[in-house]
């Protein structure tokens, strides 16, 4: 149980920056970061009855929103909020045309099929279709969401390849997906980290602790083992599984396939503590609090799951020298990959998947390098010069266009 409000974290971190490092601007992007959500609630078709549904939206951030759905019993328009909050600051910081946003529908959903999630997913786009379209609002998938229930979305919602940009993303390719976003996350995440690591004196092939083995971590990993990088701890919400000597990533993903676990026991919430040279989140929010952050060994951490590091989380580490690739710059080659997706779906007999990887991949970069050369300007901590890059272009009043479109 946490001692804090998770919303109210985010937005205090994001006004304490603005006003000791940011000036008028970012102080004015923050502010509209704290109060310009828009939230829609309605209650849907479920396969068992009426269940509630709900879509959260920062349109003064960027138009079209740009976010996940998910589904979760226990979703609420607060956790919403901070995801599509991040996600605005996310954008911002790329250079993307979109403001954040987030979506849910209430339920459990491990005894759903197919066919129910399917049904599901069109009851969703049916309910909210005054909000989504390819100019407004343009979900996602997201926890327990995927390329079946985006095809179901953009089924009901009539937009065929070809006739606009796409209402929603995460698609099949041979509904207008791009093969570009399978493992883009993840491997965003490992591009990210080569980019910054010179600069913050981490090694290129560093020994890393994994927490989680999701779709993001598992592409994550991948990339770093192929380029030299060993895997020396990786836990799952049941299992630790370490060996100094190194994991192989693809045993691992047989035993999580055959067993549900990635270890054959052992306490995963140890993972913080192993000893390496990065600590990779990629399974929850909420990890590294402030009493948490002492026990951290490595000197380095990725954030692949969505606000992993509390804003008191933040300030220990700092104090302790540990640097951040934070999730608003790691995990943002997912959301790079949909606006690619979104922009190819107008004419996809012109998609050449080389030239648009090459592009997403300048994408990361130039965030990166936007976020290290303040960083090295002004002598701050690489997440803190995220954030103010991205406020600096959410500003109301003087707000930039957009970097690609």
């Amino acid at each position: 149980m946490l001692d804090f409000d998770p919303l109210d974290d985010a937005r205090q971190r994001m006004r304490a920056l603005a006003r000791r490092h940011g000036g008028k601007p970012a102080e004015r992007a923050a502010r509209t970061l704290a109060e310009g959500a828009a939230i829609t609630s309605r209650t849907i078709e479920g396969p068992d009855g009426p269940v509630e549904a709900f879509r959260v939206r920062f349109p003064d951030a960027g138009t079209p929103t740009k976010g996940g759905i998910r589904f979760s019993d226990d979703a609420s328009s607060d956790e919403a909020e901070r995801l599509a909050l991040l996600m605005s600051v996310k954008c911002a910081l790329l250079g993307l045309p979109f403001g954040g946003a987030k979506g849910a529908v209430k339920i459990e959903p491990s005894g759903l099929d197919d066919a129910a999630r399917a049904e599901l997913a069109r009851s969703y786009a049916r309910a909210f279709s005054d909000i989504i379209g390819p100019d407004s609002d343009v979900p996602a998938p997201d926890v327990a969401t995927g390329t079946l229930e985006m095809g179901a979305m953009a089924e009901a919602l009539g937009i065929a390849p070809g006739e606009d940009r796409a209402p929603v993303t995460g698609l099949p390719q041979d509904k207008g997906g791009l093969a570009l976003r399978t493992g883009a996350t993840g491997q965003g995440a490992w591009r990210v980290y080569e980019r910054l690591a010179p600069d913050c004196g981490a090694p290129a092939k560093p020994r890393i602790a994994l927490q989680g083995y999701g779709k993001a971590a598992r592409g994550f990993i991948d990339a770093a083992t192929k380029a030299g990088a060993t895997l020396v701890a990786v836990a799952d919400s049941r299992s630790l599984a370490e060996d100094p000597g190194g994991l192989d990533p693809d045993a691992i993903g047989e035993r999580k396939s055959e067993t549900g676990k990635v270890g054959e026991g052992g306490d995963p919430d140890r993972i913080i503590q192993a000893d390496a040279d990065v600590l990779v989140l990629a399974a929850k929010s909420d990890v590294i609090t402030a009493s948490k952050a002492g026990k951290v060994k490595a000197r380095a951490i990725v954030e692949i799951a969505n606000a992993p590091v509390t804003r008191r989380g933040y300030e220990a580490l700092e104090k302790r020298g540990r640097w951040t690739a934070p999730d608003v710059l790691a995990n943002a080659g997912g959301v790079a990959a949909s606006f690619f997706e979104w922009r190819a779906y107008a004419d996809p007999a012109s998609v050449d998947e080389d030239a648009i990887r090459t592009e997403w991949g300048g994408v990361l970069d130039r965030a990166c390098d936007a976020v290290l050369e303040r960083a090295r300007r002004e002598d701050l901590p690489v997440h803190t010069a995220a954030v103010l890059v991205a406020l600096d272009q959410l500003d109301p009043e003087t707000r930039p266009k957009a970097v690609l479109s």
